[in-house]
């Protein structure tokens, strides 16, 4: 296989690792198959991550990233934080739909979003050592976010439905990319255009208010 282009090669390793642990799993995957479709020495592996669970690791970090910076943008350009006792209903309801918003062009407008995804549900499914890395550095802390603003929009203080509502509105989204295939086929989709996406995304937004109970704006 040749080279890719970039000449970093932990760059090069991660980029593998995104695209071989997504389509083999953890178990599935060697430490060979990686190496080879980064264009590294075998050694590379050990030598940047201190072997394959390390560069798993590095793979997920480098998506909470990418998810982070994305999320974290909303809430620094809204000037709007859930955490601010000053927040009305209107306000929480405009920023949960911008940050959904967000993770629905994440998720269906981004091609990389289908290895993405992929290693989340695996990780949801069959929890290994990177499971806490998730949760702790990214999902606790958006949960926790969308739980707080539901429970603004509804006046609600049962933090355990605010919970389950929280993670109805982030299945809405998955669906999107978990049931892809279906879809497309069934809508005739070009599984997404940037058209399609919005589409999604307004689709998606508008029916928060019917999920919280509360009269549309």
């Amino acid at each position: 296989m040749a080279k890719q282009k970039n000449t970093d090669p932990r760059a090069r390793l991660i980029r593998a690792g995104l695209e071989i642990f997504a389509e083999h799993g953890f178990k599935g995957t060697t430490t060979r198959m990686l190496a080879q479709h980064a264009g590294c020495n075998l050694s590379a592996i050990p030598y940047y991550f201190g072997g394959k669970e390390g560069l798993y690791h590095a793979v997920f970090q480098e998506i909470l990233g990418l998810m982070k910076e994305s999320l974290d943008s909303v809430l620094e350009k809204t000037g709007s934080f859930p955490e601010d006792d000053t927040m009305n209903p209107e306000q929480a309801l405009s920023l949960l739909k911008k940050l959904l918003g967000v993770m629905c062009e994440i998720v269906c407008g981004k091609p990389e979003a289908v290895r993405f995804v992929k290693l989340v549900v695996n990780e949801q499914m069959m929890p290994s050592s990177a499971f806490d890395l998730i949760y702790e550095n990214h999902m606790k802390r958006l949960l926790d976010t969308i739980s707080r603003l539901i429970m603004i929009i509804t006046g609600s203080q049962d933090k355990r439905r605010a919970s389950l509502k929280a993670f109805t509105l982030i299945g809405q989204i998955l669906v999107f990319r978990t049931a892809r295939e279906s879809i497309v086929r069934y809508l005739d989709l070009d599984g997404y255009s940037e058209e399609e996406t919005l589409e999604i995304r307004d689709l998606v937004t508008s029916a928060i208010e019917g999920c919280l109970g509360v009269p549309s704006t």
